[in-house]
C-alpha cells in the first residue's frame, strides 16, 4: 500500500461512511478496498464512499470502485456515493458506472437512501412531543 493513500472510515451503528484524499488512483482505490472489506468483514453492508476530499481519479482508481461495488453487491450490501465533483461525475458518467451506483450531491442525502431502504428508524429530534 501506498503510504500517501489516505483513506478516513467513519462507523455509525448502522452505516459506515468511507473518505478518500487526494489522488484516487491505484493505491488509494486499493485502500478504499481494504477499508470496506474489513467493514463488511465486522458485519457492516451499507457503505457511503464519500468524494468530498478527491481530487482528481484514475483509471486504475475506478477499477478498484468497481471491484468494492461488486464485492458489496454479492454480500446483500448496500454502497452510495456522495460529494463527487463536476469533473469525476462526469466520469463516471461517460463510463456508465452512475448506473451501477446510486450517487447523492451530499452524505446527508445518500444515509437517507440508505435509511429509507433498509428501513432503519429515523433519528430522534432529541425534542419530545406536544402533550
Amino acid at each position: 500500500m501506498d503510504k500517501n493513500a489516505r483513506v478516513d472510515i467513519i462507523e455509525h451503528p448502522d452505516h459506515a461512511v468511507v473518505c478518500p484524499h487526494g489522488y484516487l488512483n491505484g493505491p488509494t482505490g486499493e485502500e478504499i478496498a481494504s477499508a470496506c472489506g474489513d467493514l463488511m468483514r465486522k458485519g457492516q453492508n451499507r457503505i457511503i464512499i464519500n468524494f468530498s476530499r478527491v481530487e482528481t481519479i484514475n483509471t486504475m482508481g475506478i477499477a478498484n470502485l468497481v471491484s468494492v461495488l461488486e464485492k458489496i453487491g454479492r454480500r446483500n450490501g448496500v454502497a452510495c456515493f456522495s460529494n463527487l465533483g463536476k469533473s469525476s461525475r462526469h466520469i463516471f458518467d461517460v463510463l456508465d458506472i452512475s448506473r451501477a451506483v446510486l450517487i447523492f450531491d451530499n452524505e446527508e442525502e445518500a444515509y437517507e437512501h440508505l435509511r429509507v431502504r433498509s428501513r432503519i428508524p429515523k433519528k430522534s429530534s432529541g425534542r419530545r412531543p406536544r402533550s
